[in-house]
């Protein structure tokens, strides 16, 4: 998609903003690279400067197919090339090195490498550091004196040429560039700029003037008005610092409140104030003063304002004056015209004295002063005759500013106020208007007048002037009539019909009527054309012509050009076009790759970036043209460009390929040379034995059947460079074959050759395997184990080999290690792993004895034996017993085990062991073993109450321990005593402390009773009592009858032995 568009340059001010376009336009061609293409660099800068800490880029632009990858490096003295190592401040990306901050270290040269597997190049650039300009002015901060000369220094460190200019208030001060020492003589800030090709600096600094009392520069004038004018006063002055300006009339201030004042600073030291009265009274006549008053002093200024009017004083305000001083009062009088003014001291008029002086302005004025004779009230006397309103015009003007040739023009003058009789008089610049001037005056009354010219023409031009008189005084009031003649282009066109590039281009533009002043303005295509245009040159001659020139026309100069000219009438223009035929120029241009190899597709583009149509192209391979040749096909892509085309280049291909453009103009033509080199064809090889065993010479040829030399041919091992090992070696024969030998060949030369070979056209390879047979070997090998019962077992088979190695496991029966072997399938708890171990998941007696393993491959086969043997640690067949005797009963306890032999016995009563140091009187231990089991015997001759108790049977071996528990229990024993408690003639009460409960809790009595004659068998009567209670009352008994009671205690065992009888009587 990119190839359909057309491309502009556009470059933009960055302080004013202007954009400019590029006047021709470019167009991309993209073709489709058609296999691999070699890197290459486009054109890239060789030298580039930096400052610093400032930026540095690097561009290197890099193309071919596939992509290059670019890469850096710097080079060092020796000339070796070091990678160059990317961080923060150095960055790469795939168009230029960008290095930050830059330091001089970084000075030096760089390279860029473009690679891709078609081939590489590189570029070399060299980076000058250089250090930045500096600059110091000899001080910030400056106040001028009037008593010294002040000079500003500027001091500019650099390390190449440089121009010095000077600005004071952001404007160039032309006169002082290239001066480093200024003289001062006004205040301002000033800048000091240093530039050179690479940068430019500057150093600002203020000065300020010294302190100098308000001077007023700029006065007003003593005024005569009417009543009704308007009044504008200006006062400038200038001091250091700024004054403050007050407005006084006849002595006595004036306020924004009386008047409309106001003020402007002009710059830094000077002020203006301006004071403004609308439509004056009589009363607003006097003398108005502007006082300039700051810290080092004051001036002031005054003058009469005089308004037509009745006379009238204003109060005398009272001075107050040190003796020996000057002083100067003024008559605060309004009112004109005056006749006579007098001052008077005691009704004597002044001057008395020779100090006293009454001035023609009425002021009056007394020099050194004495207490004695001027302490007194001075009085002005005013006096006017009777006079006449003067009379006064109301403003007129014609009422066009801007009169042409041949309009009609009039005034009216009007005489508003004034006393009659009125005489009205017009003049032309102050004379009588003559007669030829066909000017028409008609007199409407006493009070107004009209001037009429019918058509206007530059004899009319002047200053006309309406003059009024009366008894009182005369009034005039002037309009200007300028008749403005429009200007007229005579017509003009560039000499020749037809400009080729380089000649000489010129018109004049010349007005031959119109007055002055007269503007001329060029454009082209509407476009001014500024004075800055260095190939455009426009020339005044006089007031009347103006002429342009380029001295070498090109293309960029066809237009419109138009010469414009104003002056006050009109603007008016004339355009003459200028076509100047451009020759054709071609783009550049060349085939994609700088040398091709046979049966590859090639395209080249000719394109005409300038150039008037039509436009013929033609192409020819060495100077003749193409149509003898095959394979080669053109097409006309536009008007301005043609592209070839060659499917599969060939040998006969190679040549000069020439495009020719040609137009009315001339003709031009670029050449692009076509190399065809053939690359380089490896015949198929393989390593000669197919069963390859370690130890054995292995070698094999790599042999180029055609391709173009030098021809470069290298191994690869697994895309890596072959490493040059005592077993690995290359041997070049010729310059079409190399022969690669190991010797010896082991394992670890497995993998793939590859043969390489190159050479300008191209790159062939042919790739061969190497596989080594091996033994196998034993990683892990088989070790005797014990394990114990019912526990997992492994038994390890690991080996290596090539071809990969079959473990097989056999088990060897009965307990001889040459007895008949068994194949261990998986299943009766056996699992074959897949790394060749055997895993027993819960190992038995069974599982015990010889195992075989056997790892075998197609070269050979290993075996090792291991004896897997079962642990049993002690199991004894009945872990708990309970054993219920009588008292004197003889008592057996047996602990029967199993186990590894040998096992060991251990007996326990109360937790304490019974060894033959502390055996018991009574106890007896007796061991016998048999084929499957080992028994230990424990007898108890006569069991007594302290035998009532827990027994242990403790065995143990190598492998473990087991306990077995035997409870010896007894019936509860008889209760000795029983009382009688209570006894009435129906019921008895009886009770009995707790038996012996024979290593087994008590949980009933059962009380009996009978009448004495009865037997216990027959005539016995039962109670059932609870365990924990030890009496109990026996009721509904006969009195007076004989009776026999007993209790009996009764556990989990039985029943014990009943207590003896008592015999218990009832009362009658």
């Amino acid at each position: 998609s990119d190839a359909d568009n057309s491309y502009r340059c556009t470059a933009k001010h960055r302080l004013t903003g202007q954009v400019k376009t590029s006047a021709t336009a470019g167009k991309l061609f993209v073709t489709e690279s058609q296999g691999n293409v070699p890197a290459k660099i486009l054109d890239s800068e060789k030298i580039v400067s930096a400052v610093v800490n400032g930026q540095a880029i690097l561009s290197c632009v890099g193309q071919g197919h596939p992509p290059p990858a670019i890469k850096w490096f710097e080079k060092n003295e020796d000339g070796k090339l070091l990678p160059l190592t990317v961080d923060d401040r150095m960055k790469t990306t795939p168009l230029a090195l960008i290095i930050r901050v830059v330091k001089e270290t970084d000075s030096g040269v760089y390279v860029c490498l473009a690679e891709n597997i078609a081939g590489s190049e590189r570029k070399e650039l060299t980076l000058n550091v250089k250090k930045p300009m500096e600059i110091t002015l000899n001080a910030k901060n400056i106040k001028l004196e009037s008593t010294e000369k002040q000079n500003l220094v500027c001091d500019i460190k650099a390390t190449s040429d440089f121009t010095i200019s000077w600005y004071r208030n952001g404007h160039l001060m032309p006169r002082n560039a290239g001066i480093r020492k200024l003289i001062l003589d006004k205040s301002g800030i000033y800048q000091c700029f240093a530039q050179s090709e690479d940068e430019m600096v500057h150093a600002i600094a203020q000065v300020i003037s010294g302190e100098n009392q308000p001077k007023i520069i700029k006065k007003f004038e003593e005024k005569i008005l009417n009543p009704g004018d308007n009044v504008h006063l200006e006062c400038e002055a200038t001091s250091n610092p700024i004054a403050k300006i007050t407005w006084s009339l006849d002595d006595q201030n004036l306020s924004t409140v009386d008047v409309s004042i106001n003020e402007r600073k002009e710059n830094a030291d000077t002020i203006v104030s301006e004071l403004i009265l609308k439509k004056v009274t009589v009363e607003n006549g006097g003398v108005y003063r502007c006082a300039a008053t700051n810290e080092a002093g004051s001036d002031s200024f005054g003058a009469r304002v005089n308004i037509y009017g009745k006379l009238g004083m204003r109060t005398m305000l009272q001075k107050t004056v040190v003796a020996g001083e000057n002083f100067i009062v003024t008559c605060p009088y309004f009112g004109y015209p005056v006749s006579s003014l007098k001052w008077h001291k005691d009704s004597e008029i002044l001057p008395i004295m020779f100090h006293q002086t009454v001035h023609e302005n009425g002021s009056l004025s007394v020099s050194n002063v004495k207490k004695e004779l001027h302490a007194s009230d001075c009085i002005s006397i005013l006096s006017n005759r009777t006079f006449s309103v003067a009379p006064k015009i109301m403003p007129f003007s014609f009422q066009e500013d801007l009169l042409r040739e041949g309009m009609r023009a009039r005034l009216q003058c009007v005489v508003s106020e004034g006393d009659s009789p009125i005489t009205i008089q017009w003049l032309k610049d102050n004379a009588i208007i003559p007669a030829e001037l066909n000017i028409n005056i008609q007199q409407i009354d006493e009070f107004s007048s009209i001037l009429n010219i019918g058509q206007v023409t530059p004899k009319h031009n002047g200053n006309y002037t309406c003059k009024t008189r009366n008894a009182a005084t005369t009034a005039a009031y002037s309009a200007i009539l300028n008749v403005n003649v429009p200007p007229k282009i005579i017509p003009f066109a560039f000499v020749d019909d037809q400009f080729y590039k380089g000649m000489r281009a010129h018109i004049t533009c010349a007005v031959s009527q119109g007055d002055p002043p007269l503007n001329f303005r060029w454009l082209k295509d509407d476009r001014p054309i500024t004075s800055s245009s260095a190939d455009v040159l426009t020339q005044q001659y006089d007031k009347y012509a103006n002429s342009l020139s380029i001295e070498s026309v090109s293309s960029v100069h066809t237009g419109n050009y138009t010469c414009v000219v104003s002056n006050r009438a009109v603007t008016v223009s004339h355009t003459a076009q200028l076509l100047v035929h451009a020759a054709p120029k071609i783009i550049p241009f060349s085939f994609q790759d700088d040398q091709l190899f046979v049966g590859v597709f090639a395209r080249v583009s000719c394109v005409v970036y300038q150039g008037d149509l039509p436009i013929t192209i033609q192409w020819s391979k060495d100077n003749h043209p193409l149509s003898t040749l095959e394979g080669v096909n053109v097409r006309q892509v536009d008007q301005f460009s043609s592209m070839l085309t060659i499917e599969k280049v060939q040998q006969v291909h190679s040549g000069n390929y020439t495009c020719t453009a040609t137009n009315s103009a001339a003709s031009a033509s670029s050449t692009a040379i076509l190399v065809v080199n053939v690359p380089p064809k490896i015949v198929p090889f393989t390593f000669q034995d197919g069963h390859l065993l370690e130890g054995m010479l292995v070698r094999v040829s790599c042999v180029v059947s055609r391709g173009d030399l030098p021809l470069n041919i290298s191994w690869l091992k697994d895309n890596k460079v072959a490493s040059q090992e005592s077993s690995i070696s290359v041997h070049n024969l010729d310059d079409y074959s190399s022969v690669l030998s190991i010797d010896p060949v082991t394992k670890k030369h497995d993998g793939n050759y590859t043969c390489v070979a190159k050479n300008m056209a191209g790159t062939d390879i042919f790739v061969a395997s190497i596989t080594v047979n091996e033994l196998p070997k034993w990683v892990v090998k088989p070790n005797n184990t014990k394990i114990p019962i019912g526990r997992p077992a492994v038994m390890s088979c690991l080996t290596t080999g090539f071809p990969k190695p079959i473990t097989t496991w056999y088990k060897v029966k009965g307990s001889d290690a040459q007895g008949v072997k068994n194949m261990v399938q998986n299943g009766n708890g056996y699992n074959l792993v897949k790394n060749g171990s055997l895993k027993i998941d819960h190992v038995n007696l069974q599982h015990a004895g010889y195992y075989f393993c056997l790892s075998n491959n197609t070269i050979g086969s290993i075996s090792a034996m291991a004896l897997l043997s079962i642990t049993v640690p002690p199991q004894i067949h009945k872990k708990f017993q309970n054993n219920t005797v009588r008292k004197n009963d003889a008592v057996l306890f047996k602990c029967v085990a199993h186990g590894d032999r040998p096992m060991t016995f251990t007996w326990f009563a109360n937790g304490q062991p019974i060894t033959r140091a502390n055996k018991m009187d009574g106890y007896l231990i007796n061991q016998a073993n048999d084929t499957g089991s080992e028994t230990s015997e424990f007898a108890i001759n006569k069991a007594e109450r302290k035998d009532s108790t827990t027994f242990v049977c403790s065995v143990e071996n190598s492998y473990g321990m087991e306990n077995a528990t035997f409870n010896l229990l007894k019936l509860p024993m008889r209760r000795k005593k029983l009382e009688l408690i209570e006894a009435n003639n129906r019921t008895v009460v009886v009770g009995w402390s707790e038996p012996y409960n024979g290593n087994s809790p008590i949980n009933k009595y059962i009380l009996q009773y009978k009448l004495t004659t009865d037997k216990w068998e027959s005539g016995v009567r039962n109670l059932t009592l609870p365990g924990r209670k030890l009496q109990s009352a026996i009721s509904n008994l006969k009195p007076s009858i004989d009776y026999h009671v007993r209790v009996i205690a009764a556990n989990d065992i039985g029943l014990g032995l009943p207590s003896k009888e008592i015999q218990v009587l009832m009362p009658d």
